[in-house]
């Protein structure tokens, strides 16, 4: 109404078009129709911005359900392919090794211990616990433990001892003796200080003896490094204290972390069994490792991409027997970048350890002096495998 003869929805409809494609309309976006003859313009361009913005925010507000949907579609569907490998793995989780728990029940009997039942249990990593029914009257005999060592080749330790329902018999529960005890050092900064750093670690006592050590180097630097790779280390932990095994546990971080779609991480991580010697590295898209020998050090490396990714990981796994005195190097990629693969292998090789944490910390200062740009957050894990005192 604002001319007589003229239509002016259409001029306001170009109008607001340009409003919904830029960030706002001023005067000059005004046609001279509507420039020439609208009376109240400053007041109409106003609420054409108003209607603009209303609209795009109603748009985004659409897309990030969308967003969240497809998000949480895609974590049940990882959740449901999770719940399926567990089901497939469970028989191999509970694995109870026959010929064992045989020998062991026949070494009872030879050394006049009535062994009613025996269940030796084991794992990714050999032996974790055994179970067995005996006399009362047996339930003290130490040389069960000699028994159980003796089937093994390793020392075993009594865990737990309790009555069963059926009169005259106990249940024992025998665990792996530690043999061996760790020292630990761990050093750690961001690319500047004061952000958070997009590494995160953790070192932390499994069950049965074993301990895990790990490091999550998140994509880039600060908040959203820190958030993928703080995601990854924390449910790792979680699963590996549920006795997850190390393939299921790589395979249900790919499929809970990926939907978040916020960004890669790499994994780099040591499970050490103190009662063997025996270590598990696990590498997805992480830097080299350094075992320290007293003679010589090894490189443990791998060739893949980071968690998160693709679909399916591709984790690198390597199992090594560490001797007592061996000093084991983990490290992101800010810091063996500093140093290059070779120097880092010689400063690990040549430097002098007794004491872990300041092993770590001078690790970490040389790679910062190393690196003056110092353009990764940098973290370092060491820890030394001893003869239990």
């Amino acid at each position: 109404h604002c001319y007589e003869g003229k239509n002016m929805i259409y001029e306001i409809e170009k109008l607001l078009e340009t409003s919904i494609n830029k960030e706002k309309v001023n005067m000059f976006d005004v046609s001279n129709l509507l420039g020439s003859y609208c009376v109240k313009l400053n007041s109409m361009i106003s609420n054409v911005n108003s209607v603009s913005a209303e609209y795009k925010e109603q748009l985004q507000k659409i897309k990030e359900d969308e967003d969240n949907k497809v998000a949480i579609s895609l974590q049940l569907a990882g959740t449901e392919k999770i719940f399926k490998e567990l089901s497939d793995n469970f028989e191999y989780k509970v694995k109870v090794n026959n010929k064992k728990s045989a020998i062991i029940k026949d070494y009872s009997a030879q050394n006049g211990i009535v062994c009613k039942e025996c269940l030796a249990f084991e794992d990714e990593l050999g032996v974790s616990e055994i179970y067995m029914i005996v006399r009362n009257i047996d339930s003290v005999n130490p040389e069960i433990s000699n028994i159980c060592s003796k089937a093994y080749s390793i020392k075993f330790e009594r865990a737990d001892c309790s009555l069963t329902k059926y009169s005259g018999w106990s249940l024992i529960k025998l665990i792996p003796m530690q043999k061996y005890e760790l020292q630990c050092g761990v050093a750690s900064r961001a690319k500047q200080i004061g952000d958070k750093s997009g590494d995160n670690y953790v070192f932390t006592k499994l069950n049965n003896g074993k301990y895990l050590f790990a490091i999550c180097d998140g994509m880039g630097h600060g908040e959203i490094a820190n958030q993928i790779s703080l995601s990854a280390i924390s449910l790792m932990q979680s699963l590996y204290n549920s006795g997850l095994s190390s393939m299921l546990i790589m395979d249900s971080l790919n499929n809970l972390i990926l939907p978040a779609g916020k960004g890669f991480t790499t994994v780099d991580a040591s499970i050490v069994d103190t009662s063997s010697g025996e270590a598990n590295f696990i590498k997805i898209g992480s830097s080299i490792s350094i075992i320290k020998g007293k003679e010589s050090s090894n490189i443990i490396e791998v060739e893949s991409l980071p968690l998160c990714a693709i679909e399916t990981t591709t984790p690198n796994y390597k199992l090594c027997r560490l001797a007592a005195g061996d000093i084991v190097v983990l490290a992101s990629d800010g810091v063996v970048d500093s140093f290059g693969e070779k120097c880092f292998y010689d400063y690990i090789n040549n430097e002098r350890a007794i004491n872990m944490q300041v092993f770590a910390e001078n690790i970490l200062e040389e790679a910062v002096n190393r690196n003056s740009d110092h353009k990764d957050d940098m973290t370092v894990i060491t820890y030394k495998l001893s003869e239990k005192r």
